[in-house]
């Protein structure tokens, strides 16, 4: 983050999209641990999808296995649809990632919780898709301007100015 001291600022900012959007890995696990999938098992079968690189980390595969490993004990409510819902819309609208500081002021626009209450009316196989290859995000980007999707890199956060 970045403040201008004294000067008012607003920043506006993209932060949030990943986990409002179910993209972060944290969110996205929990609810293929609920659906009765294996994450690492369908990365291994979709290479091509646009978070194979991104979710195959040394990082993130370590959040993965924790849950799994965790699954009975902590996350024992993912048998149930509306405790793991309730319990990611929980844990995103307590997600403190943007701080004010100084007078500069940020606003994330998917910082929304409207987002993800929207995308879990899904039905699974749509959400998977949104969750492993942002289909969802793509098809909003194609109704609003399908020359943007031109610059978009084929796996997130990997080679990401190779189409600038």
């Amino acid at each position: 983050m970045h403040t201008w001291g004294d000067l008012p600022t607003i920043l506006v900012s993209g932060a949030c999209g990943d986990e409002f959007f179910l993209r972060g890995p944290y969110t996205c696990n929990l609810l293929m641990l609920h659906f009765g999938y294996d994450i690492i098992k369908l990365l291994e079968n979709d290479k091509e999808c646009y978070h194979y690189w991104y979710f195959t980390k040394d990082v993130n595969k370590e959040i993965f296995e924790e849950q799994i490993k965790k699954k009975d004990k902590k996350y024992w409510f993912l048998i149930d649809r509306y405790r793991t819902f309730n319990y990611v819309l929980n844990n995103l609208v307590n997600d403190h990632q943007h701080w004010h500081i100084d007078n500069t002021l940020f606003f994330t626009p998917f910082k929304d919780i409207q987002i993800t209450e929207t995308l879990l009316c899904l039905q699974k196989d749509a959400l998977v898709g949104q969750m492993l290859n942002a289909d969802l995000s793509k098809e909003l980007i194609r109704k609003n301007d399908p020359n943007v999707l031109n610059l978009l890199s084929k796996y997130k956060n990997f080679n990401s100015l190779q189409n600038l």
